[in-house]
């Protein structure tokens, strides 16, 4: 009989060691699950904040390129402004020109260009 009750009590300690084994086990598995639940929660704050980042810059972006096609056309009218002025200030040199050369009787000049003479 004395043989029965060492099994028996080693059959009870084989299986408090399991117990114990297990319960660390347990222990470890949801310290683990703690970890990276605090992770996740850590991850999930940052790629919020790059939403917020991003939904940031591409208004900065539609703003830019509004701000670009206005300027461009302020430009583009500004330079049809002094095309439109040069054509008027050449054309009323030229007017006076003639007006001189008529009250001068002075030989009209002409519209070629004079080319530099090659030395």
């Amino acid at each position: 009989m004395a043989s029965v009750v060492g099994c028996g009590s080693a059959e009870q300690g084989r299986r408090d060691a399991q117990m114990a084994a297990t319960v660390k086990q347990v222990e470890e598995l949801r310290k683990g699950q703690e970890q990276m639940t605090k992770d996740v929660s850590k991850l999930a704050g940052e790629l919020k904040a790059l939403d917020a980042q991003a939904a940031f810059l591409v208004g900065e972006t539609k703003a830019s390129t509004q701000e670009r096609e206005q300027l461009k056309g302020a430009l583009q009218q500004h330079d049809a402004t002094l095309r439109s002025l040069q054509a008027a200030v050449d054309e009323t040199n030229q007017r006076s020109l003639r007006s001189a050369c008529r009250r001068r009787q002075l030989p009209r000049p002409s519209r070629r260009r004079h080319r530099p003479v090659a030395t």
